[in-house]
């Protein structure tokens, strides 16, 4: 007779291979999605006007730095690299994988003021496309070079992950200073060249901030601030000194000897490379950037520098802006983990801030000429998959937020002194335009067309409404502070130069515009006249000056000053700064095309020419899709024999289909072991996970055979937010062992499930929370009794410097099985448990117990905990992923009450109490927290028989209950 899992198996594998389908056909996912190939890379894009333009650009660009990466770096790879040209949101960034295929993500638009502030992500690149080109296509070179070993193992089982890579293995701050590094070397304005990273470091010298060795190799979790990331900042200075003092050689050799596995670990690569060991290359960097920057400080400090006085701490304070009267300051901040971003309202007579609200502010605000109301753009989900930055407006009398916007990638406001109109900058993809919002209608119109990828920024009316200035950047390079009329007419560039120009704004008295520059290699405030010509140096300092505000009656400076804690505000009287009159020598733009203008046809030897030959074709999932490896899994089978098998998985370019597969079978007992894994995320809001999992294996009793399998779905719903996700599950396991001989029959359990999920986060100021809820209900059957059942919980922490310090959970549930609930003993199984193949159990912690010390078919429980001891220890393990953040130890409480019926027995009661100690890790250079836990666990009630039950000592696993 079949066995249950018999006859269901096509039904579930059927239920795969329709996945397959949809991905094999490319319905829907692939819809208005095309391809461009070019001798080395496959450019993956969706269809809209304007597309197959940027797809060729990028597609020359491409070809252009393999010619030169594959020379420099002395890799070439065997296929071809896919990219995928990405126009989901307003926020600049790429990544690069290797897991798969060579693969590259390009995010279709220009940096703006927050990645610069946080990052040093600028506007410095000549092309923006040819520098994340340049960096993310390094990463692959770099990722997928293989040789000895490496090799052997892709021509026999194909891609393995890591096996085949083992250049992923690396820590980030040698992968990401290696794509930085050849950056900068390859493109006009790479982040090694740009004035914010000598800010960063040079700021980091000056208070002793620089981290150490193992603290700079991941993407920790400091507590000290670190700008740019570590991995970026400090993994250039690291790969840069190598260059200059042993030769790019050494980059070259250390990556191929780690990439072939003759060497394993960056600190053995370095040794093996440079003779020397790594703690010694640190030292020696470590001391070059002492004498490089402090013989910088020294040089500004000759200068003078200008006496500021702070107005905030360190909470990453951004883009102040004076309210008409003078008395109130609005500003943002960014967030770090200290500090969640907002938006806020400083009463300059009190010195008192008020949040107004809460959550990632991405412009500088604008006030209205009333001074009662305040408009800035915010990001927010438009349809579930794009990602765009919108207009809001905060009332403060009625102390409430209405959106202006729907869809219009606005940033920069800018409120005209007439009150009935706005003026801001509009992304479409590579390019930008001023716009006008008239307030009445809520219609915008463009005010100022761009083309040619000119890149507007941060729009500022003049006193009197007539004029607006604006900050301008041009292909090539070059930075400008523009002048024009309200009505868009009347263009023309006061100041243009490679200088990063930014953030104009008016005096009160019309006579100058302030902004922000790094011309002399410092970022400082400088005051233009426009009548003029002239040029004035406002500020000198040793970190950095941005975002200029002067007050309304003149007599100071407010902006934002840069330290080593992030970014605060400062504010400078009139009277001291420097009114330093320096010289300006106007540079012409590169593409000096009028704004609104567009080449009309190719320039010669231009990249749009290059690739026009190229070939364009509907896109196809299978392509990059079909499995790239296999991996033989060996195990026992049931009648002692072995079983053989294997597993592969998969994902296409746009990671729209992704899957896994594992198959064995058994060769005495015929039996087969299969695990099914499919995701289809189209676009929109939905995205999709199916699992199965089928064991037949020997029975844990012995002799006897036990055959488990499952499946459930999973339809997850993006919500507009960023730290919002909701989860929809169902799902279906059943498990059936037969005894051995001479025992006859089979015992069968299972059940059938269904619920949600759902988890928000968020913080004000210091405090941020973490708010869970799940509902589940089910249908369980055994066998011998059937019936229903529903459980539920909600749990709520506030966290600080990034992990949780005081947590409560309730749970509760119900059932028509009697004992189905138990608690006690340490955290059990789950219902998520079957996407990782163990058994299902009903199982809730109450520390200091023994597990399923009570049991009923109904039960509530209280957990919480608190942790207000915290020591940093922030080290690692030499260059091993594995990096020991902080040691936290604090007092818990967990109650809980299980029964079969209505009525109180103290039998079902049980309750303790104890301390627990926590060391909370990292690992794989990432922050992927993970925490050892060491208790000390009383029981309340009831309490032990005699001295030796008195409390119980707990190790495990885990971040939460």
């Amino acid at each position: 007779m079949k066995t249950f899992w018999q006859r269901l198996q096509p039904v579930f594998v059927c239920l795969f291979l329709l996945g397959l389908f949809l991905a094999v056909t490319g319905r829907p996912a692939a819809a208005g999605m095309l391809t461009m190939e070019t001798p080395h890379f496959n450019i993956h894009f969706r269809e809209y006007p304007g597309a197959e333009e940027v797809a060729a650009k990028v597609a020359a660009i491409a070809e252009e730095i393999h010619a030169v990466l594959i020379e420099r770096i002395g890799y070439t790879p065997a296929k071809r690299t896919e990219i995928y040209l990405m126009d989901t949101t307003d926020f600049a960034n790429g990544f690069a994988d290797v897991t798969y295929f060579n693969r590259i993500g390009i995010y279709l638009v220009y940096p703006d003021l927050d990645a610069e502030w946080t990052g040093g992500l600028t506007m410095k690149a000549e092309d923006w496309l040819r520098l994340v080109l340049t960096h993310e296509y390094a990463h692959i070179l770099q990722l997928d070079m293989n040789g000895g070993i490496t090799a052997a193992i892709r021509r026999v089982f194909g891609r393995i992950p890591l096996l085949a890579t083992p250049n992923v293995l690396l820590p980030l701050a040698y992968l990401e200073g290696f794509a930085v590094y050849e950056e900068t070397a390859n493109t006009g304005g790479g982040r090694g060249t740009d004035p914010y990273f000598d800010m960063y470091l040079r700021t980091a010298v000056l208070t002793d901030t620089v981290p150490t060795f193992s603290q700079m190799l991941g993407a920790y979790d400091l507590d000290e601030w670190q700008p740019a990331g570590t991995v970026y900042l400090y993994g250039w200075s690291l790969v840069d000194y190598i260059a200059r003092e042993y030769g790019e050689e050494a980059l070259r050799k250390a990556n191929e000897s780690h990439g072939s596995l003759l060497r394993l670990g960056l600190f053995d690569a370095l040794a093996r490379t440079l003779g020397k060991p790594a703690w010694v290359l640190w030292k020696e960097w470590r001391r070059d950037l002492e004498e490089r920057y402090r013989a910088q400080a020294a040089e500004v400090e000759a200068a003078g520098l200008t006496p500021v006085e702070e107005l905030t701490g360190p909470i990453m304070a951004a883009a102040p802006v004076f309210s008409p009267d003078g008395r109130s300051l609005a500003y943002i901040t960014l967030g770090k983990k200290t500090f969640y971003p907002g938006l806020y309202l400083r009463d300059l007579a009190s010195g008192k801030d008020r949040l107004l609200v809460a959550g990632y502010i991405s412009s500088r605000p604008a006030w209205s000429p009333s001074g009662r109301q305040l408009v800035y753009a915010k990001p927010g989900y438009l349809d579930g998959e794009r990602f765009y930055n919108d207009l809001y407006l905060y009332d403060l009398d009625q102390k409430e937020e209405i959106r202006l916007t729907w869809g219009a990638r606005a940033t920069d406001p800018a409120w005209a002194p007439s009150g009935d109109y706005l003026v801001y900058v509009a992304r479409d993809n590579l390019e930008t335009m001023l716009c006008r919002y008239n307030l009445a209608t809520g219609e915008s119109l463009v005010l100022l067309p761009g083309g040619g990828e000119i890149q507007y920024a941060a729009p500022a009316f003049s006193p009197d409404g007539t004029e607006l200035t604006v900050g301008v950047w041009y292909p090539g390079g070059e930075h400008g502070i523009a002048l024009l009329k309200n009505d868009g007419f009347g263009f023309r560039l006061l100041l243009s130069d490679r200088s990063n120009n930014r953030s104009p704004v008016f005096t009160a008295d019309g006579k100058y515009i302030l902004f922000a520059s790094d011309r002399d290699g410092t970022h400082n405030i400088y005051a233009f006249v426009p009548d003029t010509g002239a040029l004035w140096k406002l500020t000198n300092t040793l970190t950095g000056f941005f975002a200029p505000a002067p007050a309304p009656d003149s007599q100071e400076l407010v902006m934002m000053a840069y330290g080593a804690g992030g970014y605060r505000l400062a504010r400078a009287n009139w009277a001291d700064l420097l009114w330093e009159e320096v010289a300006v020598a106007f540079e012409t733009p590169a593409k000096n095309e009028a704004p609104g203008e567009t080449l009309s046809t190719p320039v010669e030897g231009s990249t749009r020419q290059q690739a026009a030959g190229y070939r364009v074709k509907p896109y196809n999932p299978w392509e990059t899709l079909k499995p790239k490896y296999w991996l033989p899994v060996l195990g026992v089978d049931t009648r002692g024999g072995l079983r053989l098998g294997f597993e592969t998985s998969g994902l296409d370019a746009s990671e729209r289909h992704g899957y896994q597969i594992r198959l064995a079978h058994g060769l005495k007992s015929g039996e087969s072991e299969i695990s099914l894994g499919y995701w289809y995320d189209p676009p929109g809001r939905l995205y999709l996970d199916l699992a199965l999992d089928a064991i037949t294996r020997e029975s844990i009793e012995g002799g006897g055979r036990q055959d488990r399998f499952g499946f459930g779905a999973t339809a997850g719903l993006w919500y507009p937010g960023m730290q919002a996700s909701r989860d929809l599950f169902t799902g279906v396991y059943l498990e059936t062992t037969k005894p051995a001989p001479p025992v006859t029959g089979t015992e069968w359990t299972g059940q059938v499930y269904a619920g949600v999920w759902e988890e928000t986060k968020g913080g004000k100021g210091p405090s941020g929370y973490c708010r869970e809820r799940e509902l589940t209900a089910g249908f369980c059957f055994t066998g011998e009794e059937n019936g229903f059942f529903g459980e539920g919980f909600w749990k709520y922490s506030r966290i600080r410097r990034g992990v949780p310090r005081t947590t409560w959970k309730i749970s509760a549930g119900l059932s028509q099985l009697p004992g189905y609930f138990e608690l006690g003993g340490a955290p059990g199984g789950h219902w998520k448990s079957i996407f990782t193949g163990y058994p299902y159990e009903s199982h809730y912690t109450v520390r200091g117990f023994d597990s399923g010390t009570v049991a009923g078919s109904g039960f509530l429980l209280l957990n919480a905990e608190t942790y207000p001891l915290r020591i940093p220890v922030e080290k690692g393990l030499w260059d091993w992923p594995v990096f020991f953040r902080q040691v936290r130890g604090g007092v818990f409480l967990d109650t809980g009450y299980a029964a079969d019926s209505w009525e109180f027995t103290e039998s079902g009661l049980i309750a303790a109490g104890g301390v627990e100690i926590r060391l909370t890790m990292d690992f794989l250079y990432q922050p992927n927290t993970w925490d050892f836990r060491f208790g000390f666990a009383w029981p309340l009630y009831p309490r032990g028989q005699d001295e030796t039950r008195a409390f119980r000592i707990y190790v495990g696993m885990g971040s939460e209950f």
